[in-house]
């Protein structure tokens, strides 16, 4: 008996599971294509176009094949030269919000009337797969929602004027993909071969890399290709100068790799690299204490080495009470000076040295490390972010007062390594089991020197430094912080020590808020558990002298509490990781966020249309901008990558739009000449708590211009690499319309973002930060310059540019109006009283670009001075208390292959693989 005959089914799964064959639950997308990343789920249907024409009619079929031949033979890209919408290759989807409903196109017919020939099928495998080509182009994707056209991304008035205004407070969705993580499906960790792993938030720089459908195949890509980070040998005789070496070194101490590693002996020639560095850190501020400390020395003896003379310490201490102390409000200056004049046996401020401590009780070791980071920021204070403007201040030109007194100070340096000495004074004290309010005070200080500190990078999207935090948040709710005095009858401090604990309090608040809308973790405090009322200032109880920098500290910090709670609300979905989040909840929250946040601030340094000083309270405001804006530009990211999976191209564009928009309308046109304009803005007090927030928000814009560039190049190589690319060219005035946008957009990215790197490269001769940033993308720039990463490594997960022409356009207007705000710069007018002040002067006669800016300082320049820095002091960076045997002073440099680590958090950000040699 025959078997019974089976009607044939259409099996209703996706594309992806039916070519791995397994399972499909028909989600969109479905859970395979989310686990392995797939960025198209799309299911076929049973549409055929060809299917209705009649076979015999000859011309009709011939078209059929022709379409068909050429969708086999351009596997890159297919152009409908009708409406410039552009598909490429069987990777990315149709563009879902295209008015083009055509599934494929006739013969290809050159501009002339004539046609082209094409190549006869000789094999029935050919024509299957030029069946199934014509198939997946001719699928008929679902209707789109109405909340989601073609418009969603265009503004009111021009091509990119008026974006900012237009895109704010909307973040549209689809009603139909009702949930979204931050959290993706893989592991959140960095692994350095089972020795140490490192954890990264959502929002944090690794994270955006690592999100992204192209850059994270990076990592990847160099991690197989350059990954020798265990090739060490050491050439022991060898006397060369300070070499990468020293880097790899130093952040493998970093990384807890080689807590084991040995000491090297000292050279015989080092004295004189140390003096060759002690020339370049007087400029800058990072002066080392030239000598080894022998550990059995007392601590009092040691803080003898370090503490200038009488009248240089009490200048520096006036000097932090009139411009640092408006932004770190923590301590009170009467009391202070009391605690310091009796350390020191009296209030003198003779210029001689100070030859004894007198110490009675064991607390006076906490006010000994605070006196050491008061120092440390009153001389940092000092110094502008131009070489050649310090070196003006330091050996000025006229004999004024003011001039005088900053080139005696810089000539009298406090070590940058002194602030290891703050450190073992806090150590002296079990601070893990008990505090009191002076601990609390130096915990906290030495938290705001290692994040403000230009020679250290503990930056805002650190995970690390959330831990920190932390610990600051519970020790003052042990002490009571989180508690109102004025609520009780009885009163536990003094009126003006109430003051400090609630200045103190709110700004673990806003330290707090702040890191998390860095880094996306989840707030250590809650409204709910504190009922401390924001500062205010009255007379009587004010903890520094002047009142006006009294009054502006209060301002600062009183300003935050309206925003603590909606700011609190947001972050908290982000770092939720049990469930996914509802997207329509989330953007409503960040719609309400961004129209009633961004638009009460007022960033008087973004919108000066002359060059003037601003106060603090302005500055911190405007940082506090950058801050809200570092936020969009990291959730924008994500919502980009999530969109452009899921093949939703005019959302995608809309959120990468904002991103561009904060990268190139905002921190762009501020950046550029940032060392020049700083040295205005700040004249009357510092920019020692600006410019770390800039460095962060500058590193984000990179990555973002990264991606852009490098999708661009995608596209652009594949077209390059089709056989008929000549022709089509000459041919299609479709493909060459797009191909020429491609380009546009490449090179005008490209710019953008070596205009950041220039300007990263003018702040590399001080902050340490910009420093490592700079190495990272040049190396980057080596990747995204190799064919070989797009057209082999990247074979099978490709992320081309899939927008359409009119989105690159858009792009394009963009780009070019960023970059004309930066050209026309000089619009600023410098307006600066007092002749030895002229900057334009100091900058001229250093020899500066034609567009007014600073003069760049050379690469092997830079280098050469970190490596001397890392020479003197490889451990520098991360504390380092005096061990049995003195910090080594030199190591020879040897046969190392040193790379970009992709395993670890600091060595992936540090890359530096030995292409230069310093002299």
């Amino acid at each position: 008996m025959s078997q019974p005959r089976r009607r044939n089914r259409n099996t209703f799964v996706c594309t992806f599971c039916k070519r791995r064959k397994v399972r499909c639950d028909k989600g969109s997308p479905c859970s395979t294509c989310v686990k392995y990343a797939n960025p198209v789920c799309e299911y076929s249907k049973d549409l055929l176009p060809y299917s209705r024409t009649s076979v015999s009619d000859g011309s009709a079929g011939n078209s059929t094949l022709n379409a068909a031949s050429r969708s086999v033979s351009d596997p890159v890209m297919a152009v409908s030269s009708a409406n410039g919408q552009f598909s490429p290759g069987s990777y990315a989807v149709r563009d879902p919000y295209s008015s083009s409903s055509s599934a494929h196109s006739g013969s290809l017919a050159l501009e002339n009337g004539s046609t082209l020939a094409i190549p006869a099928v000789h094999s029935e495998l050919e024509l299957l797969k030029q069946k199934i080509s014509l198939l997946e182009k001719s699928v008929v994707l679902p209707p789109t929602d109405p909340i989601v056209d073609a418009a969603l991304w265009r503004g009111s008035g021009d091509a990119s004027g008026d974006d900012l205004h237009f895109l704010r407070g909307r973040n549209p969705f689809i009603p139909r993909k009702e949930i979204f993580s931050f959290h993706g499906p893989g592991a959140p960790f960095l692994n350095i071969k089972g020795k140490a792993s490192r954890f990264y938030a959502p929002l944090t720089w690794i994270s955006l890399v690592s999100t992204d459908s192209l850059l994270r195949h990076v990592f990847t890509y160099h991690l197989k290709h350059f990954h020798r980070y265990h090739t060490f040998t050491f050439d022991h005789n060898s006397s060369s100068k300070p070499s990468e070496v020293l880097f790899v070194n130093k952040f493998a101490h970093e990384s807890s790799i080689a807590h084991d590693m040995g000491y090297r002996p000292k050279q015989e020639d080092q004295p004189k690299y140390i003096q060759k560095y002690h020339e370049k850190a007087k400029l800058v501020g990072l002066t080392v204490y030239d000598g080894d400390i022998p550990n059995d020395m007392d601590m009092v003896e040691k803080l003898l080495l370090f503490i200038p003379s009488r009248k240089v310490l009490w200048m520096l201490i006036d000097r932090f009470f009139a411009r640092v102390y408006v932004y770190f409000p923590f301590l009170d200056q009467t009391d202070f000076e009391l605690q310091i004049a009796r350390l020191l046996g009296s209030d003198s401020r003779e210029h001689e040295k100070i030859t004894k401590i007198y110490t009675t009780q064991k607390m006076d070791t906490i006010y000994m490390g605070l006196l050491i980071i008061v120092l440390r920021f009153g001389y940092l204070s000092l110094f502008k972010n131009s070489e050649a403007l310090n070196e003006a201040r330091l050996y000025p030109q006229e004999s004024t007062k003011e001039a005088e007194e900053v080139s005696f100070l810089m000539s009298n340096p406090i070590p940058m390594d002194s602030v290891d000495l703050a450190q073992m004074s806090l150590h002296q004290f079990g601070f893990l089991r008990y505090s009191n309010l002076r601990i609390l005070q130096l915990c906290l200080y030495l938290k705001l020197y290692y994040i403000y500190a230009p020679e250290n990078c503990d930056s805002a999207d650190d995970t690390n430094a959330k831990a920190n935090t932390a610990m600051l948040v519970n020790t003052a709710l042990s002490l009571g912080l989180h508690r109102e005095p004025d609520r009780y009858g009885q009163r536990a401090r003094d009126e003006k020590t109430d003051h400090l604990c609630r200045k103190i309090w709110y700004f673990l608040l806003n330290l707090d808020i702040t890191e998390s809308i860095s880094t996306g973790l989840a707030p250590c405090t809650n409204r709910d558990y504190f009922d401390t009322s924001p500062p205010y200032y009255e007379p009587g109880n004010e903890n520094v002298r002047d009142t006006e920098v009294e009054s502006n500290a209060v301002k600062i910090l009183r300003r935050f509490d309206k925003f603590y709670d909606p700011l609190h609300q947001v972050v908290s979905k982000v770092a939720k990781v049990g469930n996914q989040m509802n997207v329509a909840c989330f953007c409503k929250l960040l719609d309400k966020l961004e129209a009633e946040y961004l638009n009460d601030l007022k960033p008087e340094i973004f919108e000066q249309t002359e060059l003037t000083p601003v106060d603090a309270a302005a500055a911190i405001e405007s940082k506090t901008y950058m801050q809200m804006n570092f936020f969009i530009l990291c959730v924008s990211f994500h919502f980009f990558n999530f969109y452009e999976r899921l093949g939703d191209l005019n959302l995608a564009y809309f959120y990468l739009k904002k991103v561009l928009n904060v990268a190139l309308n905002i921190v762009l046109p501020f950046y550029d000449g940032y060392a020049e304009k700083s040295s205005v803005w700040f004249r009357d007090s510092t920019d020692i708590a600006f410019a770390p927030t800039l460095q962060t928000l500058t590193h984000k814009c990179l990555i973002v211009l990264l991606a852009v560039s490098m999708r661009c190049r995608f596209s652009m190589l594949e077209c390059e690499t089709s056989h008929n690319h000549e022709r089509s060219l000459l041919c299609d005035s479709g493909y060459k319309r797009r191909y020429d946008l491609l380009n546009e957009v490449h090179d005008l990215s490209c710019a953008c973002l070596n205009y950041f790197l220039d300007i990263c490269s003018t702040l590399s001769n001080r902050y340490y930060y910009s420093w490592r940033c700079l190495k990272a993308q040049r190396k980057m720039k080596k990747i995204r310059e190799n064919p070989e990463f797009y057209l082999s490594w990247c074979k099978g997960k490709e992320t081309r540019m899939a927008f359409n022409n009119d989105i690159l356009e858009d792009m394009v207007a963009l780009m070019k109006h960023s970059l004309d705000k930066v050209q026309s710069k000089d619009s600023l007018k410098f307006r600066v009283d007092t002749p030895s002040s002229d900057i334009r002067d100091i900058f001229s006669n250093g020899g500066g670009t034609p567009s007014g800016s600073i003069p760049l300082v050379t690469d092997p320049e830079v280098d050469d001075w970190w490596m001397q820095m890392l020479s003197v002091k490889p451990f520098l960076g991360k504390p380092v208390l005096y061990n049995s045997q003195p910090p080594p002073q030199h190591i020879a440099s040897g046969n190392v292959d040193y790379n970009l680590n992709l395993d670890d958090f600091n060595i992936i950000f540090d890359s530096y693989q030995g292409e230069y040699k310093p002299t």
